[in-house]
Protein backbone atom coordinates (compact mmCIF):
# COMPACT_ATOMS: atom_id res chain seq x y z
CA UNK A 1 0.00 0.00 0.00
CA UNK A 2 1.26 3.57 -0.88
CA UNK A 3 1.95 5.72 2.27
CA UNK A 4 -1.12 8.37 0.46
CA UNK A 5 -3.57 5.78 1.42
CA UNK A 6 -2.14 4.73 4.91
CA UNK A 7 -4.50 5.55 7.42
CA UNK A 8 -3.85 6.21 11.18
CA UNK A 9 -5.16 7.10 14.30
CA UNK A 10 -4.14 10.00 16.67
CA UNK A 11 -5.81 11.94 20.03
CA UNK A 12 -5.76 15.42 20.74
CA UNK A 13 -5.51 16.38 24.43
CA UNK A 14 -5.06 18.08 27.28
CA UNK A 15 -6.08 17.49 30.84
CA UNK A 16 -7.02 20.95 31.75
CA UNK A 17 -9.25 21.44 28.48
CA UNK A 18 -9.18 22.26 25.05
CA UNK A 19 -13.09 23.81 24.65
CA UNK A 20 -15.15 24.30 27.35
CA UNK A 21 -18.23 22.16 27.61
CA UNK A 22 -20.57 24.97 26.51
CA UNK A 23 -18.56 25.68 23.70
CA UNK A 24 -18.25 22.20 22.25
CA UNK A 25 -21.43 22.50 19.20
CA UNK A 26 -19.79 26.00 18.27
CA UNK A 27 -16.28 24.67 18.34
CA UNK A 28 -17.70 21.59 15.94
CA UNK A 29 -19.24 24.10 13.51
CA UNK A 30 -16.08 26.51 13.26
CA UNK A 31 -14.46 23.35 12.34
CA UNK A 32 -16.89 22.50 9.62
CA UNK A 33 -16.96 25.90 8.50
CA UNK A 34 -13.52 26.38 7.89
CA UNK A 35 -12.62 23.38 6.73
CA UNK A 36 -11.45 22.43 3.13
CA UNK A 37 -13.04 19.14 3.26
CA UNK A 38 -17.05 18.95 2.87
CA UNK A 39 -17.75 17.87 6.66
CA UNK A 40 -21.26 16.00 7.95
CA UNK A 41 -21.65 16.54 11.42
CA UNK A 42 -23.04 13.79 13.62
CA UNK A 43 -24.47 14.22 17.08
CA UNK A 44 -24.73 12.46 20.12
CA UNK A 45 -28.09 11.24 19.48
CA UNK A 46 -27.21 10.21 16.04
CA UNK A 47 -24.75 7.50 17.62
CA UNK A 48 -25.52 6.17 20.80
CA UNK A 49 -26.20 8.34 23.70
CA UNK A 50 -24.52 6.21 26.12
CA UNK A 51 -21.47 6.97 24.73
CA UNK A 52 -19.13 9.61 26.09
CA UNK A 53 -18.91 10.90 21.69
CA UNK A 54 -20.36 14.23 22.07
CA UNK A 55 -20.24 14.78 18.13
CA UNK A 56 -18.61 12.96 15.48
CA UNK A 57 -17.33 15.15 12.26
CA UNK A 58 -16.68 13.07 8.56
CA UNK A 59 -15.80 13.23 5.66
CA UNK A 60 -14.30 10.59 2.60
CA UNK A 61 -10.74 9.25 4.22
CA UNK A 62 -11.25 11.50 7.69
CA UNK A 63 -13.35 11.05 10.85
CA UNK A 64 -12.83 13.85 13.77
CA UNK A 65 -14.62 12.29 17.04
CA UNK A 66 -14.74 14.87 19.43
CA UNK A 67 -15.63 13.67 23.27
CA UNK A 68 -18.13 15.07 25.96
CA UNK A 69 -16.28 18.08 28.21
CA UNK A 70 -14.02 19.28 25.22
CA UNK A 71 -10.68 16.87 26.91
CA UNK A 72 -10.10 15.11 24.35
CA UNK A 73 -10.51 14.57 20.76
CA UNK A 74 -9.18 11.61 18.21
CA UNK A 75 -8.67 11.71 14.34
CA UNK A 76 -8.89 8.94 12.08
CA UNK A 77 -8.13 8.48 8.66
CA UNK A 78 -5.71 9.04 5.76
CA UNK A 79 -2.41 10.24 6.64
CA UNK A 80 -2.21 13.23 4.64
CA UNK A 81 -5.78 13.88 5.26
CA UNK A 82 -5.07 13.61 9.01
CA UNK A 83 -1.72 16.04 8.89
CA UNK A 84 -3.90 18.74 6.87
CA UNK A 85 -7.20 18.51 9.51
CA UNK A 86 -4.84 18.83 12.27
CA UNK A 87 -3.27 21.88 10.98
CA UNK A 88 -6.74 23.45 10.08
CA UNK A 89 -7.78 22.29 13.71
CA UNK A 90 -4.75 24.08 14.89
CA UNK A 91 -6.20 26.99 13.66
CA UNK A 92 -9.65 26.81 14.98
CA UNK A 93 -8.44 25.87 18.96
CA UNK A 94 -7.43 29.70 20.82
CA UNK A 95 -3.99 29.94 20.34
CA UNK A 96 -3.77 30.49 24.30
CA UNK A 97 -4.82 26.76 24.95
CA UNK A 98 -2.08 24.18 23.70
CA UNK A 99 -2.76 20.78 23.10
CA UNK A 100 -0.74 17.29 22.77
CA UNK A 101 -0.77 14.78 20.17
CA UNK A 102 -0.43 11.02 20.87
CA UNK A 103 -0.72 8.13 19.32
CA UNK A 104 -2.85 6.80 22.63
CA UNK A 105 -5.79 7.39 24.50
CA UNK A 106 -3.40 8.25 27.41
CA UNK A 107 -4.73 11.80 28.37
CA UNK A 108 -1.48 13.18 30.31
CA UNK A 109 0.34 16.40 28.99
CA UNK A 110 3.76 15.16 27.90
CA UNK A 111 5.93 17.76 26.68
CA UNK A 112 7.08 15.62 24.02
CA UNK A 113 4.02 15.07 22.46
CA UNK A 114 3.02 19.24 22.55
CA UNK A 115 1.96 20.36 19.22
CA UNK A 116 4.09 23.16 17.59
CA UNK A 117 1.44 25.48 17.12
CA UNK A 118 1.57 27.45 13.77
CA UNK A 119 3.49 24.08 11.94
CA UNK A 120 3.31 24.08 8.23
CA UNK A 121 2.76 20.66 6.67
CA UNK A 122 6.14 19.44 6.76
CA UNK A 123 6.51 20.55 10.41
CA UNK A 124 3.73 18.73 11.30
CA UNK A 125 4.93 15.24 9.47
CA UNK A 126 8.16 15.31 11.27
CA UNK A 127 6.57 16.15 14.08
CA UNK A 128 3.93 12.98 14.06
CA UNK A 129 7.42 11.22 12.83
CA UNK A 130 8.53 11.48 16.37
CA UNK A 131 5.98 10.58 18.25
CA UNK A 132 5.08 7.72 16.15
CA UNK A 133 8.35 6.70 16.23
CA UNK A 134 8.78 6.43 12.13
CA UNK A 135 9.24 8.00 8.72
CA UNK A 136 5.62 7.29 7.65
CA UNK A 137 3.89 10.61 7.76
CA UNK A 138 6.56 12.58 6.05
CA UNK A 139 6.91 9.96 3.00
CA UNK A 140 2.78 10.68 2.90
CA UNK A 141 3.41 14.24 2.31
CA UNK A 142 6.19 14.00 -0.56
CA UNK A 143 3.74 14.56 -3.05
CA UNK A 144 2.24 17.47 -2.24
Amino acid sequence: MDTLSKETTLYVYNENGIVPNDDLSNFSNDIREKSRYKIEIQNKNDIDTNSTIFKKLSTKGLEFIIYDYGYVMKIEGEMVKVILFLIELDNVIPKNIEFFVSPTQAVQNNEDYKYPRGSDVKDVSLFLDKIFNNNNYSDSIRNL
